[in-house]
């Protein structure tokens, strides 16, 4: 019997769709469940999960589309399917229109079409297609996907309540700086050999002979937005009724996140 789809071929669309980090986008509209109903594992988790994988899909195929001409001469990207010619152009573009429709119209769906919702859903699927058309030649797109992290959120929690709570407000604005950080410190320090526009370099980092170099602004910056993080986190635990270990919990992670963000925003070898 004639296969239709070979597992190599499979196997490399599923590498181009990321669906394996999944999981990582699906916190958004969990916490997003949790602050709207007080129960993050209610059977009407299960559809939301769903969204979540679609909606990745989206943004990773959208995100490999925009940058192939950027990732062709990048040999760190080497390994990508579409790079290497193992997933046509039309393929990977057939799987991106088809992951947009799917995930506006099981979020529709999702939302039950609330006004709020529905806005948020919009503003937060437009804000990661900007991103990615404009994140090779604009410094200042990190903000776009920042807020889509935080629209995304709100995505789940206003198709239950349109109460604005101060716990929701807080982990708006956790999910903005965390955006901040992830694109504008991490993403950039990953790619700073690079030649691509980072906002890293704007603020006076440089690569210079194989040595990362991060100015003092960098470093006022990265240490401001991850300080900003840990204090909404724990503005956050003194909110809500939590049991003693969450305390003990989170400052196992504050350690360990300074730590991450300090071998970032240190003169190293590269």
């Amino acid at each position: 019997m004639h296969k239709i789809i070979s597992k190599k071929h499979l196997k490399n669309i599923l590498l181009f769709t990321r669906v394996h980090t999944a999981a990582l986008t699906f916190g958004f509209y969990d916490v997003g469940l949790g602050l709207a109903s007080f129960n993050l594992l209610s059977t009407g988790v299960v559809p939301w999960i769903i969204f979540a994988i679609i909606s990745h899909v989206f943004v990773f195929t959208h995100n490999n589309v925009c940058d192939l001409a950027y990732d062709l001469k990048d040999p760190s990207k080497s390994h990508m399917p579409l790079v290497k010619g193992d997933l046509t152009t039309r393929e990977a573009r057939v799987i991106m229109w088809a992951s947009l429709v799917a995930t506006l119209s099981l979020g529709m769906w999702l939302t039950n079409f609330k006004p709020l919702s529905v806005l948020s859903l919009l503003i937060s699927t437009g804000l990661v297609a900007l991103y990615n058309y404009t994140c090779k030649k604009w410094g200042g797109a990190f903000l776009m996907l920042a807020l889509s992290y935080s629209t995304a959120c709100a995505i789940p929690y206003f198709s239950l309540t349109s109460n604005l709570t101060v716990p929701f407000l807080l982990v708006e604005a956790y999910w903005f700086f965390m955006g901040v950080f992830q694109i504008a410190v991490e993403g950039c320090y990953k790619d700073i050999a690079s030649d691509k526009v980072s906002t890293l370099k704007q603020i006076g980092t440089r690569y210079r002979y194989g040595w990362y170099l991060p100015s003092l602004e960098t470093q006022i910056f990265g240490y401001g937005i991850k300080g900003a993080n840990i204090v909404l986190a724990y503005a956050l635990l003194a909110l809500i009724p939590t049991p003693p270990y969450f305390w003990v919990m989170a400052g196992v992670f504050t350690i360990v996140i300074l730590k991450f963000s300090r071998d970032m925003l240190r003169e190293q070898d590269f």
